[in-house]
């Protein structure tokens, strides 16, 4: 007995607190005020100690730290998280771990949620405990994901983290996730943040996978690094290596239903919603509770045009959204929802599109709910005033009234007004009009555009404009672009030619076409009508003589051209000469982007867009330039090439890519071509002789010397053993003088 009221008695004595906070920071000094100023009621109950340790701070973190504990520790940095990590561990005598960094805190409702708990006998019942993450993306706070990790272990002397980037703790079952929420800002970065972290994240990511090219978890963390950059490309790769892998392991649940949600969040931004929609559906059958699934589905069904399913799936996200607790998903750990702030953005979506479908049942649900968020408000008016006279409802268009004219809208007031009493069929506008609240010189101005309207959508246009003008307003087109789009599309090239105000409507139609993707994504407008404007637009520029439009022609001349060389199915031609246009008008990327998609993928074939005889003829024209000293030719014969055809598909055509970035002194460059092919083509000889060549050249000659036993281990006849062993000879001297 006497025994185990000893052990008892080591076993309170052994830790000192119930908690240890602890962080590694690096010129911190943004956030780290805050984040220890948030966990002082923690400290000042003793229910924790904090332990920083800092990896070479140059700015005032370390002063700042000191100002919270003395428990102040510096570890060099040797580009290992779990290292750094696991120092900080090694220094708690917390009963048990909580690991926080410096750009989180919390608020204080969350903190007093933790000491209740940690108060109580009840913390002893598990080993680990996860926290629930509010993910900051903008710097005004409007947009945010959510996300759990485990953050608070039992110090058991075992707990430990594994991995050099995206460290992973090693804990122990079972796991209880707290419902407390924690506030993370380390995504609001500058470019400049943003470049460092990517490079920084990428480097360890391909450094590890070089040992472990199989390793899923970092194939997906470089596929996400990659799409955070913008590497669209580059991040379509490392996904499907990753999802090809986990269809052949077992992998649980939580973790499968992340890998499917980065999918669908690639996939979606690269605009290939068909898989998009795939991997959405493979979650569903995982959770069919998701908000992500039926919002993302809710946008590509839009965005081709399926409305019914389009309504359907953002009801349902709407739905879902009512009961959604994040909570639920504490076992994902690391799952990022994201369209959790998207309510308002949804019912605007679905107002238009009940509108459009003409499903009216029901629909001042969603007006009234948009009457909480007023920026989503004021971009649906033109729906809300349309299904207020739809339904003769005299009370919500004057309350629209009222609002518009706080706001100081009066001109868009008067515009949609007069669009939409005459767009709408089987109405008494006279009567209409002697009902709503305006003064006489407001309603004579509302039947003054209607007749307008009548008359011609083109001078209506033209009227809105010239007063916009006389009050020095900025004309607001947000909130008319469909009917600014079809009014355009409908009028004649030598009306707005000869008309007083073509420079503001050039203008206007500029701006149209340079938001061409957000138009696409938050409006009914489909890509044709874009291309037709575009069109227009090209028409107007042609027939002005203005020097102030001289790169609007060069850019017209491009899309001339484009249009010739895709008539004649010269598809790499096509495709070069819209990049050049994006030069000209850079403004207009997204657009050309969509022309891209639209027009040239109508004229080939899905699975047929490159043959072999067009590689074949391809490597003909390469060898031509090279033998020519055509180098940089070649190269961009290669990158239009690829636009259309994944390279991985063709060792030579890697190689010969390889070789040309390396005689172009893009060294760096021709280093990570070989490398990517190496993991395709592990025993290419081609490959890994440049590669050995590229690494002599920079003298590591460990590096070249490892490669050449590799070749060594190949059984091939293409190997010229004498030289292999030559070369062999000739490193290992060379390092030894070295």
């Amino acid at each position: 007995m006497k025994k185990a009221n000893k052990h008892i008695e080591e076993l309170k004595n052994k830790y000192s607190y119930k908690l240890s906070v602890c962080m590694i920071v690096r010129d911190e000094e943004k956030f780290l005020d805050n984040c220890l100023k948030s966990l002082k009621p923690l400290l000042d109950l003793n229910l924790a100690e904090l332990i920083i340790v800092d990896t070479g701070s140059v700015d005032k973190t370390i002063e700042i730290a000191k100002k919270y504990t003395n428990k102040v520790y510096f570890k060099e940095w040797n580009n290992n998280f779990s290292e750094a990590r696991n120092y900080s561990i090694s220094l708690a005598k917390g009963e048990y771990i909580f690991i926080m960094d410096a750009d989180q805190e919390m608020e204080e409702n969350e903190v007093n949620k933790l000491i209740k708990f940690f108060s109580s006998n009840e913390y002893k019942n598990f080993n680990t405990y996860s926290l629930v993450y509010k993910n900051f993306t903008k710097e005004d706070l409007s947009e945010y994901t959510y996300f759990s990790l485990n953050l608070i272990f039992k110090n058991d002397g075992t707990f430990r983290y594994e991995g050099k980037i995206h460290n992973q703790p090693i804990y122990k079952e079972p796991v209880k996730n707290l419902e407390i929420y924690m506030m993370h800002y380390g995504y609001i970065m500058t470019e400049d943040i943003k470049e460092k972290k990517f490079k920084r994240t990428a480097t360890l990511l391909k450094s590890e996978l070089k040992k472990d090219p199989n390793n899923i978890y970092y194939i997906y963390q470089l596929s996400r690094s990659y799409e955070m950059h913008g590497d669209t490309k580059e991040a379509i790769i490392e996904l499907e290596k990753y999802l090809l892998l986990i269809e052949s392991e077992k992998i649980n649940e939580s973790l499968r239903i992340n890998y499917y949600h980065n999918a669908t969040i690639i996939y979606f931004n690269a605009k290939e919603y068909n898989k998009c929609i795939y991997y959405c559906e493979k979650m569903k059958e995982l959770d069919e509770e998701l908000i992500d699934c039926y919002y993302l589905m809710g946008k590509c069904y839009l965005i081709e045009g399926n409305l019914d399913r389009a309504v359907y799936n953002l009801k349902m996200y709407l739905k879902y959204l009512n009961t959604f607790k994040y909570e639920k998903y504490a076992s994902t750990n690391g799952l990022e929802v994201f369209s959790y702030g998207h309510k308002f953005s949804a019912i605007g979506e679905l107002l238009r599109l009940k509108i459009k479908i003409n499903q009216l049942e029901n629909i001042e649900e969603y007006i009234n709910k948009l009457n909480e968020d007023k920026e989503t408000y004021m971009l649906a008016i033109g729906e809300i005033l349309k299904v207020n006279i739809l339904k003769e409802d005299i009370h919500s268009i004057n309350n629209l009234i009222e609002k518009l004219k706080e706001e100081d809208e009066v001109i868009l007031l008067n515009y949609l007004l007069s669009k939409t009493v005459v767009s709408t069929e089987n109405i008494d506008e006279n009567s209409l009009i002697e009902k709503l609240n305006l003064d006489d010189e407001e309603r004579e101005i509302v039947k003054k555009k209607i007749s307008y309207e009548k008359y011609s959508s083109f001078k209506n246009l033209l009227s809105f404009i010239d007063e916009n003008s006389k009050l020095n307003k900025v004309i607001k087109i947000e909130n008319c672009i469909e009917s600014l789009i079809d009014t355009l599309n409908n009028s004649s090239i030598y009306d707005i030619v000869e008309c007083n105000y073509r420079n503001e409507i050039i203008y206007i139609i500029g701006y149209l076409l340079e938001k061409s993707d957000m138009i696409i994504n938050s409006y009914l407008i489909n890509k044709e009508k874009l291309i037709t404007l575009m069109y227009k637009y090209i028409l107007i520029v042609e027939d002005i003589e203005d020097s102030s439009l001289n790169d609007d022609r060069e850019f017209s001349n491009k899309i001339n051209n484009f249009n010739k060389f895709i008539k004649g199915k010269n598809i790499l031609k096509a495709i070069s000469v819209l990049k050049e246009a994006v030069t000209i008008k850079p403004e207009f990327s997204n657009l050309i982007s969509i022309i891209k998609d639209s027009l040239i993928l109508e004229h080939i074939e899905d699975n047929n867009l490159i043959t072999e005889s067009d590689i074949r003829k391809i490597k003909e024209s390469l060898i031509t330039l090279i033998n020519n000293n055509m180098l940089i030719e070649a190269i961009e014969v290669l990158d239009q090439l690829e636009e259309l055809y994944n390279l991985m598909q063709d060792v030579e055509l890697l190689s010969i890519k390889s070789t040309l970035k390396f005689y172009l002194n893009e060294i760096k460059e021709a280093e990570d071509i070989l490398k990517n092919g190496l993991k395709y083509y592990s025993q290419n000889i081609d490959l890994l002789y440049n590669l050995a060549y590229i690494y002599e050249t920079n003298n590591k000659n460990i590096s070249a010397l490892s490669i050449y036993y590799d070749i060594l281990d190949i059984q091939t006849e293409k190997i010229n053993l004498e030289e292999i062993n030559n070369n062999i000879i000739r490193l290992k001297e060379k390092i030894d003088i070295i």
